[in-house]
């Protein structure tokens, strides 16, 4: 389903929706995200920016074992290096990755949704369920598909709420630096 942005108002299966801590509803394509000047994409920047204290780091070396499933977190860079050094000799190149918490949440897709009720009218009624399915696809319906979506998505976070249902994991920030082992301590690259 294709989301309007809150900022520019083009609509386009890119857009996200963010429900803010205070109940407020934003959605807003990625390009206003990174770069509108709007106050709606400043709100919007803030919730999806990471909390100092959701931040962990890991490391990762040709010296070291690395399993990208399972990266050991550690709170700091130098607790990171700490834990890496009885696995390296002098020379050894290894990168410090930062990593924060995932945000990702679950959503509900109208589309998928609808595709599924019309195969579901299609097994009970065969071609006779025709009528029914192109008219909750048609365009008349298109205000009322956009309202369920918002609706039953509403509901969704309401429950990940009440559960307090989150990711549980990291993900790189993109935000990487590398350190040679001199034997003893580390060098910044």
């Amino acid at each position: 389903m294709k989301r309007q942005c809150h900022v520019c108002g083009q609509k386009n299966g890119s857009c996200n929706r963010y429900i803010l801590k205070n109940g407020q509803d934003i959605t807003i394509c990625p390009s206003c995200l990174a770069f509108s000047g709007d106050e709606t994409a400043k709100i919007a920047r803030q919730a999806v920016k990471p909390k100092k204290s959701e931040l962990m780091y890991s490391v990762i070396g040709d010296a070291l074992a690395a399993d990208y499933e399972n990266l050991d977190l550690y709170d700091t860079t130098e607790e990171a290096l700490k834990e890496a050094k009885d696995f390296l000799k002098a020379g050894d190149i290894v990168t410090v990755l930062e990593m924060a918490e995932s945000d990702w949440q679950p959503y509900i897709c109208i589309d998928s949704l609808l595709e599924e009720f019309q195969d579901q009218a299609f097994s009970e009624g065969g071609e006779a369920s025709e009528p029914w399915c192109d008219f909750v696809t048609g365009k008349a319906m298109t205000a009322a598909v956009d309202e369920l979506e918002d609706e039953l998505n509403d509901v969704l976070q309401r429950w990940l709420d009440k559960y307090q249902v989150e990711a549980g994991w990291y993900k790189e920030t993109g935000k990487t630096c590398s350190y040679s082992f001199d034997g003893t301590d580390f060098i910044r690259l």
